[in-house]
């Protein structure tokens, strides 16, 4: 039976045409928060005649393999003259400039549905509707054009065979893989006492899905416990990719030089550690300018990087932070998202706990609306409580507000939003009368609804003024201000706001006390997660806060070392008084 190889029509239309530069000055901000909710509005007015998120499949038969492309169009619509497929944009952009050909890539996503409608339903033609949903306004603008079948079925053998070369290396390459995973023995002579029976444990979870949760002691070999029967999982197609979180960078290079050790015993596996936007960066980090005036590594970035993934994959199996930095310089690419584009074609990403749990930074390629047979392996799980706890709050400080407004022009309607903003803290202030900190559990629907304000107003202001002096300022700021709203989406019982006034500014935190119930829904982007750490005790204590339940498995390994081996030294000499 041939290969299956998937992708989605939007993933494809978008990496074959993509084009020009990278530019955070006038992107549409996470328009995706508001997109689902003016998606289920359009598609409701509709009427009866309107079949909304209709599923669209088709697969192409290459011999060895079939190649799958699947999607959702947005609505499906019949009437007396046939067929219409709608394809809904929400867009920041001014109407005066959006005209049909405003977008390419948006109508070859809409082409691609209408193509695979015609061949599942034998029809000769087909109309395409644009609707382009303006977020600042709440204008509509629609668009229509007529195809044949014959017309559809050329543009998408276009599509197909610009693709092919990419979907053959994806076939050859598992092929490869699976073979070295297949042929591959545990690194080692002999397991250590304990490590087989936890190899075996992660084993049955990758296979199972569910969630691991594993006290082991230090010096055992967790990292490749966890990774080796991950990797044999993976060969055997029963996971999709393994993504290997850590806490700190000690922990990333000790699960590279495990992948590194089974290398040497004949595994192939593209394996990429992540680093992060401000050490990687080319630039001047202060400034997160990612645009292609400030910046050359971001400009006429979507016309070269597919060249230097294809060179790259085609060359390396293991992608370090020097391997990544190396092809970028040669190719003029920005490093940081370079990484993230050849993330989509490794098979073991290696990586912080903020690009699964973070709401702010998480890898909306792999987990934004979706889920996958991903396996999470969690190392040094005991931090991520804490880390946790962080991700999902989110502050405020009264004078950043303040400081920005008086910055701006008088005529600004932001400056009226941020002034409003700073007026109603000082409210707050005074609600901590003479307590240098309050806490509540309950929000500030005023200061909520400014904000909305702010981010909404912003849009506009970065349109005009995106060469403004403090415009970088601004949209730090916009960014704060969007991670305080969507954190006060998710606010509940496991929450509190602390109003502090000390050190001469007023801040205002939500503050995430319990994050088991967030942290459960992040690991349902995947099929498997193994939570293993030296110091999980007590372990029912740990599986419940890191977001376990009553079936979740649980592990608790005893150490293989003598008890003779330890040497305990106290230091009595150390004074504990306060004034030495």
């Amino acid at each position: 039976m041939p290969k299956r190889i998937s992708i989605a029509v939007r993933s494809l239309v978008e990496f074959i045409f993509r084009s020009g530069s990278i530019d955070n000055r006038f992107g549409d901000f996470d328009r995706a928060y508001e997109g689902a909710r003016i998606h289920r509005l359009l598609q409701k007015a509709g009427g009866a005649n309107y079949q909304a998120e209709v599923t669209l499949s088709l697969e192409i038969d290459f011999g060895a393999y079939v190649l799958a492309v699947e999607g959702r169009a947005d609505g499906i619509i019949t009437d007396d003259e046939g067929v219409i497929v709608d394809e809904i944009k929400t867009t920041a952009a001014p109407f005066d400039i959006i005209a049909e050909d405003f977008s390419s890539l948006h109508w070859a996503q809409a082409e691609c549905y209408a193509y695979i409608y015609c061949v599942k339903n034998s029809l000769n033609n087909i109309r395409i509707r644009l609707s382009y949903y303006q977020v600042d306004t709440g204008e509509l603008i629609q668009f229509i054009k007529t195809y044949s079948a014959a017309t559809l079925e050329s543009l998408f053998n276009m599509l197909i065979t610009a693709y092919k070369s990419w979907a053959d290396m994806r076939y050859n390459w598992v092929e490869t893989r699976n073979l070295s995973i297949k042929n591959l023995d545990f690194p080692f002579d002999s397991y250590r006492k304990g490590q087989k029976r936890l190899a075996a444990a992660v084993y049955r979870t990758v296979v199972n899905g569910g969630k691991l949760f594993c006290q082991a002691p230090t010096g055992i070999g967790k990292t490749i416990s966890t990774l080796f029967p991950s990797i044999k999982a993976l060969g055997e197609e029963k996971a999709e990719r393994i993504f290997y979180l850590t806490a700190k960078t000690i922990t990333r290079q000790a699960a590279e030089s495990a992948c590194l050790q089974m290398r040497e015993k004949g595994l192939r596996i593209k394996s990429l550690t992540l680093t992060a936007k401000d050490k990687i960066c080319f630039m001047d980090t202060s400034r997160h300018e990612c645009n292609p005036e400030a910046c050359p590594w971001a400009d006429g970035f979507y016309d070269r990087v597919n060249e230097a993934l294809y060179e790259l994959l085609d060359r390396e199996d293991c992608f370090t932070r020097e391997v990544i930095e190396e092809q970028a310089r040669k190719h003029r690419l920005c490093p940081y998202e370079f990484s993230l584009e050849l993330a989509l074609f490794c098979d073991c990403i290696i990586a912080d706990y903020n690009y699964l749990f973070d709401p702010r930074v998480y890898l909306r390629r792999f987990f934004y609306n979706t889920a996958a047979d991903y396996v999470f392996l969690i190392d040094e799980a005991h931090n991520l409580l804490d880390r946790a706890r962080e991700m999902y709050s989110a502050e405020l400080n009264k004078k950043a507000f303040m400081q920005l407004s008086r910055q701006l022009n008088k005529k600004d309607r932001l400056r009226k939003i941020m002034s409003d903003i700073n007026k109603e803290m000082i409210e707050l202030k005074k609600d901590c009368g003479e307590a240098l900190h309050i806490t509540k559990q309950s929000l500030n629907e005023n200061l909520l609804k400014l904000l909305y304000d702010f981010i909404s107003e912003y849009g506009e202001w970065s349109k005009i003024n995106f060469r403004h002096p403090q415009a970088q300022e601004v949209l730090e700021l916009f960014f704060q201000a969007l991670s305080f709203v969507k954190t006060a989406d998710t606010y509940d019982s496991r929450f509190i706001t602390i109003v502090d006034r000390s050190g001469g500014d007023l801040r205002v935190k939500l503050f995430c006390i319990d994050p088991s119930y967030l942290l459960s829904q992040r690991m349902k982007a995947g099929k498997a997660a193994i939570l293993f750490s030296a110091t999980l005790t007590p372990l029912d204590y740990f599986t419940s806060v890191l977001g376990g339940d009553e079936n979740s498995d649980r592990l608790m390994l005893p150490s293989p070392f003598l008890r003779d081996n330890l040497c305990l030294l106290i230091a009595d000499k150390i004074s504990t008084r306060y004034r030495d």
